[in-house]
């Protein structure tokens, strides 16, 4: 076996001294703002509730066609108003005392003046203060 090489040994240099490296300060974290609270969700708005409109209302009865008078006779005398027609102002329904109303337990030749307080108009349910009497 061969011998063995040894090393040349290097001089050993002293090593200085090294001065203490003085520590780095960090700063102080500053202290976090308070994160604002997350707000609570806005109440959901209600929905519009829209309501229905109403079923159109059915045409006044027609009227029952005017009887012609004889061009010689007198001029008519003005009507009674026992016989007067009535208007409804809010549906147009004419109440003809000549007819009455069937549907409402009046029989024909029933004056508007002699109508029970508590009638309403057939078509739209309004009192007898919403008619007016008309010629």
């Amino acid at each position: 076996m061969p011998a063995a090489k040894k090393k040349a040994a290097k001089p050993k240099v002293k090593a200085k001294a090294a001065k203490p490296k003085a520590k780095a300060v960090k700063p102080k974290p500053k202290p976090k703002a308070a994160k604002p609270k997350a707000k609570a969700p806005a109440p959901k708005p209600k929905p519009v509730v829209v309501p229905p409109k109403p079923a159109p209302m059915a045409p006044p009865a027609p009227k029952p066609a005017p009887v012609a008078a004889p061009a010689a006779a007198a001029p008519a005398p003005a009507v009674a108003p026992a016989a007067r027609k009535y208007q409804c102002q809010a549906c147009g329904y004419i109440y003809d005392p000549a007819v009455g109303d069937p549907d409402g337990g009046i029989a024909p030749g029933t004056p508007f003046s002699a109508l029970p307080a508590d009638w309403v108009c057939p078509v739209c349910g309004v009192g007898k203060d919403m008619f007016d009497p008309i010629d």
